[in-house]
This record gives C-alpha cells, structure tokens and sequence, in this order.
C-alpha cells in the first residue's frame, strides 16, 4: 500500500512538472503572405500576419492550421510535438513555404531549449487561448458619389409680328365687289402664335386663331457610386523575412575516416547545452564527408526530435551516399518528423 502511494505521488509530481513547463511555436511566411493559426480548432491571432508566435504552450502535441487571408491560397493541417521522449520541452519555429509542386508546407526552420528561449521581436506575439476571440474590428470602406446633372437650355425669342395684306376685285354677272384680305401673324417671348385674318368686302369676316407651341426643358441627373478602393479595412505590413541562401554543392565521394568521426563525435558529446553541440556538429560535418550511418549515429547524440530532424535536414548535401538516405527516419520517435523529412528529401 505505502509503495503504490509513492509511485502514484511520483506520477502526479511528474505530471505536474510537465504542464509546468511552456513553450511556443513561431511561423513565419517566406514570401510575407499573411495567416491566422488555429491551434486544436481554436483561431490565436485576430488579424491576419506574415509572422505570429503563440506562447504559453504546456501540451506536447498540439493540432496546428494556418489558414491564408487569401483564400486562394488554401489552407495547411499539421500535428506538431513540442516535447521529446525525456518530456522536455522546446520552442519550435517553422517556416511556411511552397514545396517543388508548388503546394504550401510547415518546415521546421529551428528550435531552441524552453529555459533560454524568447520571442521574436518582430512576431505578433499571442498567449494561446482555448476559447475563441472575436475578430478584430475594421473599418469600412467610404463611399464616393458623384453626381452628374446634363441640362437642356432654352432659347428664348423676343415678340415679332408678320402682316400680310391684298386687296383683290371681282366682277360676277355685271355685279362688281372687292374683297380686303389682312392677316397678321404674331410670336410672342413665350412661344405662342397667334393669327389674325380680316376680309372685308360684301360682308367683314374676322378669324383669330391662337396656337400654344410648348418647349419642354428636359433635366437628367445621374449618380454614380464608386468605393474607393484604396481606404478601408487597413492592411499591416508584411514583416519581412530573410531569405535563407541556398547551401553550396559539396560533391562528397568518400566518407570521413573512422578515427576523424570519433574525433568529431567526442567534441559533440563534451558539450554542456544542445544549441552548442548543435553548433559543433554542423561545424564537423561542414568540414567533412559523411555516411548516412554516421549522420545517424550523430542524431542519436541529440535528445529533442526536433533536434534531429533539423541536423538531418543541414547534413544532406555533406553526405556520400544520398540514396541511402532514406534510413535516417528509423532514428525518429515520431512518424510526424519522418514525413517531414520524406517530404524534404522530395525537394531535393
């Protein structure tokens, strides 16, 4: 009974210690597209950015979607471990990027041990969060009218009068009679005609005839509304990203000699903290060719799968026997970090 009390407070002590323990992923966008994160179906970040770091991360795996501001541009699904076989964690920064197919992918770019990490200064920095947020407010975009009137214009006349007279004379039968004929026609400002006719003779007959002429003035009016593209919702600045320069072809043909390796190995293993054995690793193999058994023997010296995977990736071009290469997924714990490197060895 007292031994299954010990082994049960251990168990508790060790869980205890491991969620109290943070970490944080990074990503970033090679080209400066901008995303959201969603992390275990929950969105971090409000607005959309090239770069975000998310902290405050105790869980060792964790379910990750970037999705673009751009929906043409897709989404990417990926489970990522933020803890080793020891139950250490480490902060993880992954670059998102196009593969030869030209489809969008999450490479794993670096790492570094929880207890010495920080930030990026230039990442919109989040605290994950469980419970979703809501979007951040934007502004709309005003609206330009502009308003064109076409106007038709009327000409007015001044008043004129026309007067037409003839005197005209008949003989009908002996019986003789002359006829008076006048006529006036007048136009006044308004437009108005008006005629009038007299004939005299045996009897006087007057005609007087009024005729409206009516001008219609016809007024059109358009309105026209445009957006103005160039104001509304404002756009952050993509945060720029450094290109990272190719690695230079080596061409090794013949593989260190066993004794340069343990030479090589023991330099790795006598340092204190992972980033320098990392970086005394890269040096020696910078310096020198080598086997894929020997860069699997160099990984097994790393503890965190990230680390592993990141040395795999930078060995490639130092190695003689590419086409073997293929073995070092053997040397991971999870199968996330063999796809990743299937994946990056399709690249190559």
């Amino acid at each position: 009974m007292k031994t299954s009390i010990i082994t049960l407070a251990l168990t508790i002590t060790t869980m205890l210690s491991a969620f109290a323990q943070k970490s944080s992923l990074t990503f970033f966008s090679q080209e400066g597209e901008r995303f959201y994160v969603v992390l275990n179906g929950i969105r971090q970040n409000d607005k959309p950015s090239a770069n975000v770091t998310v902290t405050d991360l105790n869980l060792p795996t964790y379910k990750a979607k970037i999705i673009f501001e751009s929906p043409a541009l897709g989404s990417i699904d990926k489970s990522l471990y933020l803890q080793d076989a020891d139950g250490n964690f480490a902060d993880l920064v992954y670059n998102i990027r196009k593969d030869k197919k030209g489809v969008y992918i999450l490479r794993l770019s670096g790492y570094s041990e929880v207890a010495s990490s920080s930030a990026s200064p230039k990442a919109d920095v989040v605290v994950y969060h469980a419970e979703e947020t809501s979007p951040a407010a934007t502004t709309p975009a005003p609206v330009e009218t502009v308003k064109q009137t076409t106007t038709t214009t009327t000409t007015t006349k001044p008043t004129s009068t026309t007067t037409y007279q003839e005197n005209v004379n008949m003989n009908l039968g002996g019986l003789g009679f002359g006829v008076n004929v006048n006529s006036s026609v007048t136009e006044d400002a308004d437009g108005n005609v008006n005629m009038n006719v007299n004939m005299g003779g045996l009897n006087n007959v007057n005609t007087n005839a009024t005729v409206k002429q009516t001008t219609t003035t016809t007024t059109t009016t358009t309105t026209k509304t445009t957006t103005n593209p160039a104001v509304g919702q404002p756009v952050p600045a993509a945060t720029p990203v450094a290109a990272t320069p190719p690695v230079k072809e080596v061409g090794c043909v013949r593989a260190v000699s066993s004794t340069d390796f343990a030479a090589g190995k023991k330099s790795i293993t006598s340092s204190s903290f992972s980033e320098t054995q990392m970086k005394t690793a890269k040096t020696f193999t910078k310096n020198n060719c080598l086997s894929v058994a020997q860069i699997k023997d160099i990984m097994g010296l790393f503890s965190f799968e990230a680390s592993k995977l990141d040395y795999a990736k930078y060995a490639y071009d130092f190695c003689v026997d590419k086409k073997n290469y293929y073995q070092l997924t053997e040397a991971f714990s999870f199968s996330s970090s063999s796809d990743d490197l299937n994946e990056f060895l399709e690249t190559k």
